[in-house]
């Protein structure tokens, strides 16, 4: 064997190595950043959805509470109506 083999095999080959190992961990960082974006798009459309939902129920809980608000007014009429009577 001689020494520029020697060098090649101690020294390049492990160099050669490591940049592709580290080329290798770049490119699936790129892509996986490319995936949680999307992920994240997707998380906060449903999150939107949810939202929305809340807001229709925040709704159905608003015009309940007038319908009841109404119901005991009336019935605090009647009670006072019969009251004076």
């Amino acid at each position: 064997m001689s020494t520029v083999q020697f060098y090649v095999s101690v020294a390049v080959m492990p160099a050669v190595t490591v940049l592709a190992v580290l080329i290798g961990i770049l490119w699936n960082n790129f892509h996986m950043n490319a995936r949680f974006g999307d992920l994240r798009s997707e998380w906060k459309g449903r999150f939107d959805q949810i939202e929305g939902r809340f807001g229709e129920v925040d709704g159905r809980f608003a015009e309940m509470s007038r319908r009841i608000d109404d119901l005991r007014d009336l019935l605090r009429a009647e009670m006072a109506q019969s009251h004076s009577e």
